[in-house]
C-alpha cells in the first residue's frame, strides 16, 4: 500500500474511532450495603462490640417492647413501683439481665449479666466507659444522667447538636413502661447534653470497647451535613453511604429520623444514586456509579468527526481513480 493510501485509510479509522466512548461500554453494577434486620446479628463476646451489633441488640428489646424490671426475669423486683416479681417475655439470652435502664445498656453492650447500674458508668466510674464531648456522640454511645439514676442509649443525630434519637427502658411508672425509641431536641455543652424529652441533663459517655461499624462511622462523619453543592456534586446520605450524583444539578441531603440508620438508602437531588447509568449531558468524567459520559468535552464535536470521515473517503476515491 502506498503512503497516500495508508494515510487515507488511517484518516477513516481515526474518524470512526472518534465516535466510540472513551470508557468502558458496560458500566459496572451497583452495590448494596444493607445492614440486615434488627436482632439478626447478636454479638457473642462481652468485650469488643461494634455499634451495629450494639444497636441490633438494643432493638431486640425495643421490638419486643420488653417490660421494665429492676431484676432478672422471674426474680423479686425491689422497685416498689413495679410488680413484686419481674414477669416479662422470656428469652434465654435476656432472662439473666435486669430490664431497667442500666440493664438495657449493659445488654446492648454485651456486658456480663445482670448488668451494671448507672453509678458504675462514667462519669462516676471510668474503668470501661469514659465521658466524651456531646457533639462527638456516635451510634451505640450512651448518655448517663449527671445527677445519677438513669441512662439512655444514643442511636443517631437527626440534626447534629440539636435533635437526636435515643432508646431506653423508662421505668414501671412511666408511659410507656417498656423499651422504646424516642426523638428529642437537645442542647449540648461540652460533655453535657440536656435531653428535652427527659427534662434532665446527661453526660455523654462511650464504652471503650465499642467500635463504629463502617456504615455508622460514615453516618457519624456526614451527620446531618447537606452539601448544597453545584452541578455535578454528590452529597451525603442517611447511613454513611454517599449519594451519587450522575452529573445533574441536584444534591442529596443527610440526617434522617428514627429508623433511618439502615444503610443503602441513598438520597439524590436531580439524579439520585447512579448504578452505572450513562450521563449524556455532564462533563466527561466517570460518575460514582462507574457510568460512562458520552457528551463531554473529551468527545470531538460531531462536525469535526464527519469532516474527518469524508476527507478519508474522498482520499480513497481519488486514489482509486488514479
Amino acid at each position: 500500500m502506498s503512503r497516500a493510501s495508508h494515510l487515507a485509510s488511517l484518516t477513516v479509522l481515526l474518524g470512526l474511532s472518534a465516535l466510540a466512548p472513551a470508557c468502558a461500554t458496560t458500566p459496572p453494577a451497583g452495590h448494596d450495603e444493607g445492614e440486615g434486620l434488627p436482632g439478626e446479628r447478636t454479638a457473642t463476646t462481652s468485650s469488643a462490640i461494634t455499634s451495629d451489633d450494639a444497636l441490633s441488640r438494643a432493638e431486640q428489646w425495643v421490638t419486643a417492647k420488653l417490660l421494665y424490671c429492676q431484676s432478672p426475669n422471674g426474680q423479686p423486683d425491689p422497685d416498689t413501683s413495679c410488680p413484686a416479681t419481674c414477669e416479662r417475655e422470656s428469652n434465654p439470652q435476656w432472662d439473666p439481665y435486669r430490664s431497667d435502664c442500666s440493664g438495657f445498656v449493659s445488654w446492648a453492650w454485651d456486658l456480663p449479666a445482670p448488668g451494671r447500674v448507672t453509678s458504675e458508668f462514667a462519669p462516676f466510674e471510668t474503668d470501661i466507659t469514659t465521658a466524651i464531648q456531646a457533639s462527638d456522640l456516635q451510634p451505640g454511645d450512651a448518655c448517663n444522667l449527671t445527677a445519677g439514676g438513669h441512662i439512655v442509649l444514643f442511636v443517631q443525630w437527626v440534626t447534629p447538636g440539636k435533635t437526636a434519637v435515643f432508646m431506653e427502658e423508662p421505668g414501671c411508672a412511666a408511659t410507656p413502661d417498656y423499651a422504646h425509641e424516642f426523638q428529642s431536641d437537645v442542647t449540648i455543652n461540652g460533655v453535657n447534653i440536656d435531653i428535652a424529652y427527659e427534662g434532665e441533663s446527661f453526660t455523654a459517655i462511650r464504652y471503650t470497647q465499642l467500635t463504629q461499624s463502617p456504615a455508622d462511622a460514615g453516618a457519624a462523619a456526614d451527620a446531618g451535613t447537606a452539601d448544597a453543592g453545584g452541578p455535578g456534586e454528590g452529597a451525603g446520605s442517611d447511613s454513611g453511604t454517599a449519594s451519587h450524583d450522575a452529573g445533574g444539578a441536584g444534591s442529596g441531603s443527610s440526617g434522617g429520623g428514627p429508623g433511618a440508620r439502615e444503610a443503602g438508602a441513598a438520597e439524590g437531588g436531580a439524579s439520585g444514586q447512579d448504578s452505572g447509568s450513562w450521563d449524556q449531558d455532564s462533563p466527561a468524567t466517570k460518575d460514582s456509579g462507574g457510568g460512562c459520559d458520552l457528551g463531554g468535552p473529551s468527545a470531538p464535536p460531531g462536525g469535526r468527526t464527519t469532516a474527518l470521515i469524508l476527507l478519508g473517503l474522498a482520499a480513497l476515491a481519488a486514489r482509486k481513480r488514479r
